[in-house]
């Protein structure tokens, strides 16, 4: 099944018809269920399938870099809560590294950290760690 745009109970109907329509509650309860170990995991054989067809003089040329995503405000989500700023209301913000194979156009990595767990040159070590 592959989510769409529309709400949950739009989606189920689409999928399975008005006859064995589950409720929109267990689906939710199903999702939540599932680890992101297996999206980690689910990205990496993924890649894996990806030949590497392009190299800059037999080398693969990588970037690394980092940005900003915003997200919507939830006070009670402390690691991501931004309220540190003189003036301005709090807002809550994640931050994405990611490990980018240029010539091939194919993220290898990435990491989702808060904002209060910001560590761009760690995330870059464990990548290292994990492509060598």
């Amino acid at each position: 099944m592959i989510a769409g745009a529309d709400n949950v109970a739009t989606e189920l109907l689409d999928m399975f018809g008005e006859e064995d329509l589950p409720l929109p509650s267990a689906m939710i309860q199903r999702r939540n269920q599932v680890k992101k170990e297996a999206f980690q995991e689910l990205f990496y054989l993924f890649n894996k399938c990806i030949p590497v067809t392009k190299t800059f003089r037999g080398y693969r040329l990588i970037a690394c870099d980092g940005t900003r995503l915003n997200l919507p405000y939830n006070p009670s989500d402390k690691i991501t809560l931004v309220a540190n700023i003189e003036g301005r209301k709090a807002f809550n913000q994640a931050h994405l590294n990611a490990l980018y194979d240029i010539m091939n156009d194919t993220f290898l990595d990435v990491e989702i950290q808060g904002f209060k767990d910001l560590d761009e040159n760690g995330a870059f070590c464990r990548f290292l760690i994990v492509c060598v």
